[in-house]
């Protein structure tokens, strides 16, 4: 995780944070927001120039902190008693305000950018005076006259589109005789560079692979499909962090030791969490076919069953997964170094 590389910089949150979050009031149209009470607490101790670390661990609001960050803002000391890390405390505090205000959980209501929803709405008893200062056509028009009018408008459409798929126009389009429906055909554009391509991609958010991850575990749970090797020694339960960073190590090619430099995980614990969870190959079928079926189940799935059909090929190559690991095994005992090279032409 990178809350280590926050405790570093966190004298430079409180020097440009601080300021700001003493002159700006925040409010929320969500009821009981455990984040406004500790936004109040915060500039009631920075009013009173009281200092966190000096403060007592009661007097501290805790409603919005996860479940998952408690053990890295409220750790055990070695009597195990309960402290609180109050840098950590302070930047998480920071980071909420920012989910929260993209969400639209959290606004300021003198700010123009940061702003509601709900104030850009009218309320009922202005709307019809307002609609009649407006010059909107469809207002004033009575609503039989605008359904035949766009009756007529989806007649020709559907006239120029009959025209259009007769005369080969649409490419993305064919129509199959036999069925008597039309078929959608992915379309052949060119090789050379086009800038409207990326506009798709400009508009979407950046996500971290690991909330990503996390957000397919608590919709499927297809983490809870790997198992350990060894479940008779194993009593731990289901790990979600753990897992979510040893699949992040070996599917994005960071690998273990990588992944022990940049995280709370140690290189020894990615290890041995490869060879208990990830080596075997009924976890992989098992978290595939969670996955395939839950994907299926989308309302998109019938657009893009040609990539579904990957999840169906798992099956039927899994004996050759196995048949391929069985050698590598053989091989590796008379040579440690030498990797199997017929693995790759599988993958």
């Amino acid at each position: 995780m990178r809350i280590y590389y926050r405790d570093k910089a966190a004298a430079r949150y409180k020097k440009h944070l601080r300021p700001l979050l003493a002159c700006i009031d925040f409010e929320s149209q969500l009821p009981d927001n455990p984040l406004l009470e500790a936004l109040q607490w915060t500039k009631d101790m920075l009013a009173k120039k009281k200092l966190f670390s000096k403060t007592s661990i009661d007097k501290f609001p805790k409603g919005f902190i996860s479940k998952r960050l408690n053990p890295y803002i409220l750790p055990l000391d070695e009597e195990g008693n309960q402290t609180i890390k109050s840098n950590r405390f302070e930047v998480l505090l920071y980071r909420q305000i920012v989910k929260q205000m993209t969400k639209g959980a959290l606004h300021i209501e003198e700010s123009t950018c940061h702003r509601t929803f709900f104030h850009e709405l009218v309320s009922p008893e202005k709307q019809e005076e307002i609609l009649k200062t407006l010059d909107i056509p469809w207002v004033k028009i009575p609503c039989e006259k605008q359904i035949d009018s766009l009756f007529k408008e989806l007649g020709t459409l559907l006239i120029e589109f009959d025209n259009s798929l007769k005369q080969g126009k649409l490419k993305h389009l064919k129509y199959d005789d036999d069925k008597q429906e039309i078929l959608w055909v992915k379309p052949r554009f060119p090789k050379a560079d086009d800038p409207k391509k990326e506009t798709l991609y400009d508009k979407l958010p950046i996500v971290e692979i690991a909330d990503v991850v996390r957000f397919v575990h608590e919709k499927t749970g297809f983490l809870s499909a790997f198992d350990p090797l060894q479940s008779r020694y194993s009593k731990q339960k289901l790990d979600v962090d753990f897992l979510t960073g040893l699949v992040i190590a070996q599917g994005t090619g960071t690998g273990n030791h990588r992944m022990g430099q940049t995280s709370d995980l140690s290189y020894e614990k990615l290890e041995s969490g490869y060879s208990q969870y990830l080596y075997n190959l009924s976890n992989f079928k098992k978290a595939l076919s969670i996955l395939g079926y839950n994907t299926s189940q989308l309302s998109i799935a019938p657009y893009c069953m040609d990539d579904l059909e990957f999840y169906a090929s798992v099956d039927s190559q899994g004996p050759k997964f196995q048949k391929i690991l069985q050698k590598r095994e053989r091989r590796c005992r008379l040579h440690p170094f030498l990797w199997l090279p017929d693995l790759a032409t599988v993958l």
